[in-house]
């Protein structure tokens, strides 16, 4: 019950941040609405006081519950009337008018109109719509065209009374609840967290420890020989939130490691830790020593009693506690003089791991794996019995159950209580569908004991965590993301005034990440993003179920509702538009929500998922009537709406304060709406992919703190009163501005919270250089700026304020680009160069900017150099420095090392990522990777022999490098690369550079991908003397060699060092002749007499090569050698290849891919013998259909080939008599492809015999007419891509088994004729098709699920030719259709239409939006 107190307190102060300062009161200045505002306040103030005199109470009167409900239901309509309020005197304050006194400044006759206006705009009302929301002229803003030219006008009459009747219904609940507060207040106080919680002993309570074996392992073994048996106190945190088995794993360790300790001590501490109090329990349990002092204290007596003792001491269930009070209790135990003393601490607090300073390991339990976890649940429902083998029934339903349960040990007990009385699938399917644990009460369930740790948390942590129900499970958050939804939703305390409500907002995200309730986790690009643990999910939504709904289709039906709802989201995902009965369902359960919920009170509304704007005109009805919205999230738009179609009342929206929207919405407008949001603070629509032009009128936006729009900024001279915006402002155009007052006016140095400044001037002329400079001087932002960017500033100086008067010196980003400065701010000695060539130098040794992570330097064409000089650390945190498009650029502070060991690192220590480009003049580069943290490096068009540098460590792929020359023998070249901070680089790709010395590739320990174009070179590798009876074994696994002039000898002597090789690839090597594999006892070293070369050929080193590929060797025949275990060989350009080793190929034990083409053609009398030898090959690609396609060869391939590509004969017209029978004994064939054959009229006959083919596919066969009429009955796919010539189907009906057909690019195809589509066909896709124009005249197939028709002329879709089975149907570049029939099939779930239709179509498709489950327009 402190919860609804605080709850109720919470809605009650925030009602009255309004009236709080009197500038309301004063501003009314009315007889009428002067006093009710008074009144309410009063109320209001009288509120507060009462709930705050028993805010920290336990109270669990269900009667104090409801009235508490009705008071904040009462308060929170107070905050909607004053914070309406507040829109208008700000409104009025913008345009200076009086539309809110009864008495106007000038006089008795404005009075007497102002008057009369008021009276008879409330007689309208009375008759009309009663509302304060109304324009001047009193019609509805829906009607107006120039929406922003229109106010809202304020009505003070219906305002007034809306106050007098909430001050009315507040005086008797607030007497009410005084009354009941009074009675309760005299009961005992009682602690609401620590009432029944129970102590825990050591004593095992859950016999078998499942999933948590290697920490206890680690553990004990730790105990017994390893790390905690040092001298001293070690101290050990196990951390989890609760429910996760921290008790359960110290327990079963306590019993394990008894005999390894002379005194053992269990202490449940709970939540209170009072070192008095827990020193006096803990001697009770430490046995009594001979000559004990007596009469002593406890810390004495246990400094006594365990001084030659090994102890361990276990404190179970800490919540936390104050630094002095856990030294106090540890001293007399850090005094002890045994060996391997220890402390373990068990908490669910992960901020207790930072706040003592003294520990020395932690372990994070998490929850259990999905295999562990269901031989616990198990093991809970049955007990020790044949479980699933005597209930195989319940096994699948018990599997779902485990998922809900996300791995929590305590869960599971708490479930399988649920379960086992019960072992039917009913019993089982209703607690599954109900989530019917969350409402078990028991100290030994799982809810409660996450509860605790809820209760534990200040309010307006709760409220904070609370507000996380509303979003999906796994939700990934940003920091920045949380930050601003909790300013929209005003629960930020801003009490110190010294910190931003971004700054408190940051702090309450910590906070509730140190209490477990958030875990931090690091997306795939490194950034740190934020989810809410699991069960605590369910949690959340559990504990807000008061004020806040989340809506899915699993629980729209049954979701209860009360009136205090003021939150809603709505989770669409896509099973919902999977079919039209789900999705009409789904949508006539969302039109009852208006049932359920009282819509006009709604605060928040949140929409998840990419298909929710197919709700769009649902949504418009549900929140017709809302008019207190606050909080607008819609996520993952990726439908055609406009916002306006789910919000109609949009335009008058005065409470918004946060607007996000992620996704796509291609007619998102706002421009003219975004400046009547007075009270708007948050405005992010980066991630949505629409425009918003520049906005007029931004100076209305008097409390906008954050404006995340991309590629929009604001101009100059509507910034004057925005002086809440705080994160990134964008200002454009300032070439302009025109005088430096209107500069001036701008007071960026008062944007106090403003974290990034972009300022960015267009084209201007010389002749207004000077003026730029003094508006530059002006725009001095405020000294605690974090990002800084200046584009397009033409003058000769930077401003003094990033100069000789730097004021800016805590900048954390800044970018210069384009600017024409020949004087830069303090980077260290800038030399740059003037108009005739003169150098120069802008140095300021007494300033520096020691807190920059990213410089920017792009496009500044003066620059010259920039000078290392003594100063060390000028950039201690630099993380990131980019410098591009610096025409006159010679030298850098980073590029002057001759040599890897000469790299001079100081200036930026901490330096990740570095891009050079287009500098053609700079000549020395740095060694790149310059430190192990370096994780990206991209050099390219700089003046030395470096072509191309690109250099990446991924967070899970490890680091790659790719590095183009040239073409120069620069032998100073490698020094580039830094090769001993190379060891984890796992992919090397090396093009046009000098050949790479042997004793630089042997530092990479981790390479497994080596790539080299050497374009010629003769040595692949440089070796020197001393190597020449060395054989490296590098590590790598996969190798392509190209353009190389080497010989064979030399590429053998390479490979000799690669005997982990599992690919290899060789192309454009001319003068390889032969290849064969080394026999596994041989051993190539270098220098060795080894005949190779002209007789031995290629030697490959490693038997375990599995994929050789080798392209453009004209010479190349394979040798007789093995090659165990190749699977994949791919040959082209060789023709030579085929001469002797066609039958070692075809049949080769492993082989199952093979691909050759360009080769000399295959003698079908090649070793007739063997025949009988069996074949493993799969999948066969060959341009040699007279070789391939013999008798011989298809027997061998009979059984074993399940895929053929015959491809590019370009004389071919017909297939001969014996490629045809031969064709028909591949029998176990599935799919067969046709490609390139330019002359070819027809398919080869007795495709039917080929009774496995699943897909057919015919690509650019230019003189190809038509298809055989007997194609096998079991083909399923059938595919006719750019065949000129193709006409028409067969006259009879394709195979009944055919599913998917598709048509492209075939522009002589005119019709579809009759009966020749099979009743089977469900997918159906016609492209580029010139001449087709109609669809068959009697209908498409019933069984049709999918038609896509793309850039075809069709011209009319009949009536009643689209089946009732067809679902989704795609039309695009048609410009000559221009509709659709009126009555589509009721199946159909997907409408595309979106691009390059006529807009006649495009019209009558957006009419069934709402209708037809997705619309794409």
């Amino acid at each position: 019950m402190n919860a609804a107190i605080s709850a109720a307190l919470s809605v009650v102060g925030k009602a009255l941040a309004p009236v709080s300062d009197g500038l309301l009161e004063n501003w009314a200045a009315s007889n009428s609405l002067g006093p009710n505002i008074s009144a309410l306040k009063g109320e209001l103030l009288r509120a507060q006081g009462i709930l705050y005199t028993a805010h920290d109470r336990d109270i669990t009167n269900p009667a104090l519950k409801e009235l508490l409900q009705m008071l904040q239901q009462l308060a929170d309509a107070a905050d909607d009337v004053l914070d309406e309020l507040d829109y208008f005197h700000i409104q009025d304050k913008l345009n200076g008018t009086y539309n809110a006194v009864d008495n106007h400044p000038r006089g008795s006759i404005h009075n007497l109109g102002l008057n009369v206006r008021h009276t008879a705009r409330a007689v309208a009302n009375k008759f009309r719509l009663p509302s304060c929301l109304r324009d001047a002229s009193g019609s509805e803003l829906d009607d107006q065209e120039d929406d922003e030219a229109q106010n809202l006008q304020f009505n003070r009459v219906e305002m007034s009374k809306q106050m007098a009747h909430i001050v009315q219904q507040l005086d008797p609940i607030c007497a009410k609840v005084k009354e009941i507060l009074d009675l309760e207040l005299r009961k005992p106080t009682q602690g609401s967290i620590a009432r029944n919680r129970l102590k825990t002993t050591p004593a095992i309570i859950e016999p078998e420890l499942f999933g948590r074996d290697t920490e206890k392992k680690n553990i004990v073994e730790g105990i017994t020989h390893g790390k905690y048996c040092a001298d001293g106190l070690t101290m050990l945190h196990i951390v989890g939130p609760g429910g996760i088995g921290k008790t359960t794993l110290a327990q079963h360790v306590y019993q394990e490691v008894k005999s390894s300790f002379d005194v053992m001590i269990w202490v449940c501490v709970s939540l209170s830790f009072d070192a008095n109090k827990l020193a006096q329990e803990i001697v009770k349990q430490i046995p009594k020593v001979h000559g004990e002092m007596k009469n002593t204290i406890e810390e004495e007596l246990i400094e006594q009693r365990l001084k030659h003792k090994r102890f361990l001491l276990v404190l179970d269930d800490v919540w936390t506690y104050h630094e002095d009070e856990w030294k106090k209790l540890l001293a007399p135990f850090r005094k002890g003089e045994a060996r391997g003393n220890m402390v373990i601490v068990t908490t669910r607090i992960l901020e207790t791991t930072t706040m003592i300073k003294t520990v020395d390991y932690s372990i994070n339990l998490g929850q259990l794996e999905t295999e562990d976890f269901m031989h616990l649940f198990e093991a809970y429902v049955f007990g020790h019995q044949q479980s699933w083998k005597n209930h195989p029934g319940l096994l699948d339903v018990g599997r779902e159950i485990v998922v809900k349960l996300k791995g929590f040990p305590l869960a599971a007990k708490t479930v399988g209580r649920l379960l086992r009385n019960q072992l039917t699938l009913d019993h089982w399917t209703r607690v599954l569908e109900s989530k019917e644990w969350e409402f078990q009460t028991s100290n030994y369930d799982i809810m409660p004991a996450l509860k605790l740790s809820y209760d534990y948390l200040p309010f307006h942590l709760q409220k904070c965590f609370s507000y996380c129900g509303l979003f999906p499970e796994d939700y990934e958050f940003g920091s920045k993301e949380l930050v601003h939804l909790w300013i929209g939703f005003d629960i930020l305390d801003t009490c110190d005034q010294r910190k931003t409500l971004e700054d408190v907002g940051l702090c309450y995200l910590n906070d509730l990440v140190n209490c477990g309730f958030f875990k931090k986790n690091g997306k795939d690009d490194g950034s740190p993003c934020y989810v809410v643990h699991d069960l605590l999910h369910e949690l959340a939504v559990k504990v807000s179920s008061s004020d806040c709904l989340t809506i899915s289709s699993s629980n729209v039906r049954y979701a209860q509702s009360s009136p205090s709802v003021r939150h809603l989201s709505v989770i669409i995902d896509e099973r919902d538009v999977n079919d039209k009965m789900t999705f009409e369902d789904f949508k006539r359960d969302l039109s009852t929500l208006h049932e359920k919920l009282k819509v006009e009170n709604l605060q928040t509304v949140m929409l998840f998922g990419k298909f929710h704007g197919s709700f769009a005109k649902t949504f418009g009805d549900l929140f017709a009537e809302a008019k207190s919205i606050r909080v607008i999230l819609l996520s993952e738009a990726s439908y055609n709406y406009s916002l306006e179609d789910v919000f109609r009342g949009l335009p008058r929206f005065v409470h918004l304060r946060y607007l996000r929207i992620t996704g796509y919405l291609a007619q998102l407008c706002l421009d003219n709406k975004i400046p009547r949001f007075y009270h708007l603070r948050i405005l992010d629509v980066q991630r949505c992919n629409v425009h918003i032009g520049v906005l007029r009128a931004m100076s209305n936006l008097v409390k906008l703190r954050h404006f995340l729009v991309q590629g929009t900024g604001f101009e100059l001279r509507q910034i004057g009163q925005l002086i809440e915006l705080g994160g990134l402002m964008r200002i454009h155009n300032i070439e302009n501005v025109e005088r430096k007052e209107e500069a001036n006016e701008a007071k960026l140095i008062r944007r106090i919270h403003l974290e990034k400044l972009v300022l960015q001037w267009g084209t201007y002329g010389h002749d207004i250089h000077s003026v730029q400079e003094h508006i530059l001087e002006s725009l001095k932002p405020h000294c605690d700026l974090l990002d800084l960017h200046i584009g397009g500033h033409r003058g000769t100086t930077c401003p003094s304020w990033l100069g000789g008067k730097l004021s800016v010196k805590n900048l954390e980003s800044l970018r210069l680009h384009d600017v024409g400065w020949t004087i830069l701010p303090p980077l260290g000695e800038l030399w740059s160069v003037g108009e005739h060539g003169e150098e120069h130098q802008s140095f300021i040794p007494s300033q520096s900017f020691q807190n920059l992570r990213r410089l920017e330097l792009v496009k500044i064409p003066r620059l010259r150099k920039w000078v290392e000089n003594n100063t060390c650390r000028l950039f201690p945190q630099l993380e990131v420095l980019i410098v591009k498009d610096c025409s006159e650029l010679v030298e850098l502070p980073l590029s002057c090392c001759q040599s890897e060991q000469e790299a001079n690192m100081t200036w930026f220590p901490r330096l990740q990522e570095l891009e050079i480009t287009e500098c053609p003049k700079l000549l020395s580069l740095p060694p790149v990777p310059w430190n192990p943290a370096a994780c990206s490096a991209k050099i390219e068009q700089v003046g030395s022999g470096l072509k191309q540098l690109n250099y990446s460590k991924g967070y899970s792929s490890g680091a790659s490098l790719t590095i183009t020359g040239k073409n120069g023998e620069d032998g100073m070249f490698w020094n580039v690369l830094a090769f001993s901070k190379l060891a984890d680089l796992k992919v090397l790709k090396i093009t046009n550079c000098p050949p790479l010395p042997l004793d630089h590739l042997q530092k990479l320990k981790s390479l497994k991908s080596l790539e080299i174009d050497y374009s010629g070179n003769s040595n692949v590798l440089l070796q020197t003397d001393s190597e020449s009876d060395i054989i490296y074994e590098l590590p790598i696994e996969r190798l392509r060699i190209s353009s190389c002039g080497a010989r064979e000898k030399e590429l053998t002597q390479l490979l000799s060092h690669f005997q982990y090789l599992s690919e290899l690839g060789i192309t454009d090597c001319e003068k390889i002749t032969s290849v064969g594999v080394v026999e596994q006892q041989q051993r190539i070293r270098v220098g060795e007499e080894i005949a190779v070369g002209g007789e031995a050929g290629l030697l490959l080193p490693s038997s375990h090569l599995q994929k050789l590929d080798i392209y453009e060797c004209p010479e190349l025949s394979l040798l007789t050698s093995s090659l165990q275990d190749l699977r994949s060989l791919h040959i082209r350009g060789c023709p030579k290849f085929l001469s002797s080793c066609t039958w070692l190929l075809l049949t080769h034990r492993c082989l199952t891919e093979l691909y050759i083409h360009d080769t000399h053609k295959l003698s079908a009398s090649l070793e007739p013998t063997r025949m009988h030898t069996h074949c493993k090959l799969q999948k066969l690609d060959t341009d040699d259909l007279t070789g391939f396609l013999v008798v011989p060869i298809c027997s061998l391939l009979s059984s074993s080939i399940t895929c053929l590509y015959l491809a590019r004969d370009h004389e071919m017209e017909r297939f001969t008599k014996e490629q045809e029978d031969a064709l028909q004994l591949l029998t176990s064939l599935q799919v067969l492809n046709f490609v390139e054959f330019g002359k070819l009229q027809c398919l080869p006959a007795g495709l039917h015999r080929l009774s496995s083919l699943m897909t057919l596919r015919i690509y650019s066969c230019q003189a190809f007419q038509s298809l055989p009429e007997d194609l096998p009955t079991s083909l399923q796919n059938l595919v006719i891509h750019f065949c000129n010539s193709f006409k028409l189907l067969p006259n009879v009906s394709l195979p009944n088994s055919l599913q998917n057909l598709r048509i492209w690019g075939c522009h002589s195809l005119e019709s579809l004729p009759k009966d020749s589509l099979p009743s089977s066909l469900q997918d159906l896709t016609i492209g580029l098709c010139d001449a087709w124009k109609f669809l068959p005249e009697d209908g498409l197939p019933c069984s049709l699920k999918k038609l896509h028709i793309q850039a075809c002329c069709l011209e009319s879709v009949p009536k009643d030719i689209l089946p009732s089975s067809l679902q989704e149907l795609r039309i695009r570049f048609c410009p000559a259709l221009r509709s659709l029939p009126d009555s589509l099939p009721n199946s159909l779930r997907v409408l595309d239409v979106d691009g390059g239709n006529s807009e006649e179509l495009m019209r009558q498709c957006r009419k069934l939006k709402g209708v037809i489950p997705i619309i794409k327009d």
